[in-house]
């Protein structure tokens, strides 16, 4: 029996286990499931067949994706050009809620 004959008679059992049929040339026991899975690892090595998977490791680094200096060079004054907007916004954010708060107060007053 080959490698591939074998894992489907050991998936054939299985399921004529989980069905609980009386075929009596099938694996019953867990001492008989434990011997094929022995033969199938039996087979394995002499396939010569690793295994385990080894790790793969870390991927490689993608250099294609690093800034070049001079990609950084050119966005350091769009990294500070956003950082003034950023900051001009909060300013007007804050003048805009200090100016909504003025007319509430001058609404309720009169």
């Amino acid at each position: 029996m080959d490698f591939g004959q074998l894992r489907q008679f050991i998936d054939d059992s299985l399921e004529k286990l989980a069905v609980q049929s009386g075929d009596s040339h099938h694996p019953r026991s867990k001492e008989e499931f434990l011997s094929l899975l022995k033969m199938l690892h039996e087979k394995i090595s002499a396939a010569g067949l690793p295994k385990i998977v080894p790790d793969p490791g870390d991927p490689p680094p993608f250099p294609k994706y690093a800034l070049s200096e001079q990609l950084k060079r050119q966005l350091k004054p769009l990294y500070a050009q956003r950082g003034q907007l950023k900051a001009q916004l909060t300013v007007a954010h804050s003048n805009l809620s200090r100016k909504k708060g003025r007319k509430r107060r001058n609404s309720t007053e009169t």
